[in-house]
């Protein structure tokens, strides 16, 4: 992660109302305490991120890259899941076949393309959601080439559950910030590269 060559850094913020969200923030959106490390420390998640019930309206999440130093053309993005554990119907994030499940198209929240600075979606209060990257690589691209997300085929996909990970690397380093958003800082070589 101390290599600026091979990180991803993006934030989600999640606001109800994205125009409003520097102005008003309000820590009850989402609930970090079991998820994240309060403050400014950093945690190897490995729990779907909650958005609170409190709210029955939409919630808006905006992913921004904040700092892309990496030599590949990676996809980031976030998906539905069904717990805190990260399940996906009967599949736990540990089964076979789950990176195919999880980022079907149905359960495909947004993504983030290389290139892209901001891109936004509206989440349902009471949801659960996991975050992945593809490596050098898109969505449509893992899931036609390497569904099974076998370590010895392109392109790999790494997910915030390291059980899911093909290197059994945990890829994905988060920071919840005082303005409710979460740092993400993604590892992309496989295996953690040189760290």
């Amino acid at each position: 992660y101390d290599s600026l060559m091979e990180s991803n850094e993006v934030s989600l913020a999640v606001a109800p109302d994205i125009s409003n969200f520097k102005k008003e923030v309000d820590k009850s959106y989402f609930e970090p305490s079991q998820h994240f490390i309060q403050n400014t420390e950093i945690a190897f998640n490995e729990k779907a991120i909650f958005v609170s019930r409190e709210n029955d309206r939409p919630i808006t999440a905006t992913l921004s890259l904040s700092r892309g130093d990496s030599n590949y053309q990676n996809e980031m993005g976030l998906f539905w899941v069904d717990d805190e554990a990260g399940r996906v119907g009967d599949l736990l994030p540990s089964d076979p076949g789950y990176a195919s499940v999880a980022l079907s198209a149905e359960r495909r929240l947004l993504a983030f393309s290389h290139g892209s600075q901001t891109v936004s979606t509206e989440i349902k209060g009471g949801s659960y959601i996991g975050s992945y990257l593809i490596q050098n690589s898109t969505t449509e691209d893992f899931l036609n080439n390497n569904p099974d997300n076998n370590l010895e085929r392109q392109p790999l996909a790494f997910f915030n559950f390291k059980a899911t990970n093909p290197d059994n690397f945990a890829h994905l380093q988060t920071t919840n910030n005082y303005d409710n958003s979460i740092d993400f800082v993604w590892e992309d070589l496989t295996g953690g590269g040189d760290q």
